[in-house]
């Protein structure tokens, strides 16, 4: 058995917002698992790590000490909410002063009557092997299941107790975490000492009533850099690392985050028109026929640095090209760099197959290489007259020799023009 990690290569994500980038975790009979550890380093395109994350869904004693920002949303489903930051980003985290140190006794008092999120109290029955020596594990499994196994919670807050119990860590410190961030509700957790039989005392030490979402310094000093990282286009990476301990592995994936202005948003429609007419449908599974967002962007990028390629060299972005007055041009070439891509894609499926005078024939290659070249005439002769208007922040160097005329200068110089203020006919 090994651990399986699915997501899509390339994310986009909207400026000046919060988009939540996943990935799903299965064996390899493609059943939800979650694993031991995982693992988010967030790159830029300077290969500056932004920022770093770790989150233990598993089951297990380990806690990060400072909350998490990874989602989980469900057996095996985990996100991150790169965008714009604030404090409601943040789960409420749960944990008291100065705890005692399992094993903990519970034979007298062994309820604890807690609530996630603002939804009803849920009293929860402490078990253990040996009440008057109660481990950490034993606790934090009576709490996930009574969690689990109440309609008013359910498997969301499946892993909603943690222990931690590393060096970096001052002391053994029992977690209740709510897995909700985000602006749509309050995070909160609160515990209710009145009852009788209350062990929250025994658990966490001295605590207070109510822990909304509360600022960590050390956590916010690291979250600095990742402060509106959608404000600006531009790419970032991320790079997932799964632990699922020896019977499944590890396993890793990265992921292109592509942050785009709605300027270059708003030239998908047109350009799907343009190559898709049908209009061909994308599955959420995964199964697509027709283009999705992603790829159509990708398309984008690349014509713009087909554009900038030709003389005059220019330094477009798909940010900042003229779409408004040259949209054709951008769309166009996209179609050209998308139907390459399906081209390499015939050649690999295409087939011709004959037997006793029956034949069977599926080409595609000679129509789109057909097609290719129509679409290239057409861009040559447009893509020329485009390009001219920058010809006064080019250059262009000759070198006369001995045998210079002006004949031999008009014809090394650029077809169009000569140099800055002096055109000519051109062919």
């Amino acid at each position: 058995m090994s651990i399986q990690v699915q997501s899509h290569s390339i994310e986009l994500a909207l400026t000046n917002t919060t988009t939540r980038i996943g990935i799903s975790v299965t064996n390899e009979d493609g059943r939800p698992v979650d694993p031991k550890e995982l693992k988010l380093t967030v790159m830029d395109s300077s290969e500056q790590a932004l920022f770093t994350d770790v989150l233990y869904p598993g089951p297990g004693e380990v806690v990060s000490p400072t909350p998490s920002r990874i989602v989980r949303s469900g057996r095996g489903l985990y996100y991150f909410p790169y965008g714009t930051d604030n404090s409601s980003g943040y789960p409420a985290t749960f944990f008291g002063s100065a705890p005692p140190a399992p094993p903990w006794d519970i034979s007298v008092n062994n309820l604890l009557r807690l609530s996630f999120d603002s939804k009803p109290f849920l009293t929860v029955t402490l078990t253990a092997a040996i009440p008057t020596a109660a481990t950490a594990a034993e606790i934090i499994k009576s709490i996930n299941q009574a969690l689990v196994a109440s309609p008013n919670y359910g498997e969301l807050y499946s892993s909603a107790a943690r222990f931690h119990s590393v060096a970096s860590c001052a002391s053994n410190t029992l977690f209740l975490t709510s897995p909700l961030t985000g602006c749509v509700c309050e995070s909160k957790v609160e515990i209710d000492q009145s009852i009788v039989g209350n062990a929250a005392t025994i658990l966490f030490g001295v605590i207070p009533t109510t822990v909304l979402v509360s600022g960590n310094t050390a956590f916010k000093e690291v979250q600095s850099l990742l402060s509106n990282r959608t404000g600006t286009a531009g790419d970032s990476l991320f790079h997932w690392q799964v632990t699922a301990g020896q019977a499944l592995g590890s396993a890793s994936v990265l992921q292109v985050v592509k942050v785009a202005s709605p300027r270059a948003f708003a030239l998908l429609p047109y350009f799907r028109t343009e190559i898709d007419k049908a209009l061909k449908s994308v599955h959420p599974d995964g199964s697509r026929v027709g283009y999705t967002d992603a790829q159509l962007m990708g398309y984008l990028a690349l014509a713009v640095t087909e554009i900038n390629a030709y003389q005059p060299i220019t330094n477009f972005t798909i940010e900042n090209f003229p779409s408004r007055d040259f949209m054709m041009i951008l769309i166009w070439t996209a179609t050209l760099v998308a139907l390459l891509s399906q081209g390499l894609f015939a050649v690999d499926t295409d087939i011709e197959y004959s037997d006793r005078g029956a034949s069977f024939r599926n080409d595609h290659t000679g129509k789109i290489q057909g097609f290719v070249s129509t679409v290239t005439a057409r861009l040559e002769a447009r893509m020329q007259a485009f390009k001219l208007q920058f010809v006064g922040v080019g250059l262009v160097k000759i070198e006369a020799g001995a045998n210079y005329r002006l004949a031999t200068m008009l014809q090394a110089a650029p077809s169009g023009s000569l140099f800055r203020g002096l055109f000519t006919g051109g062919n």
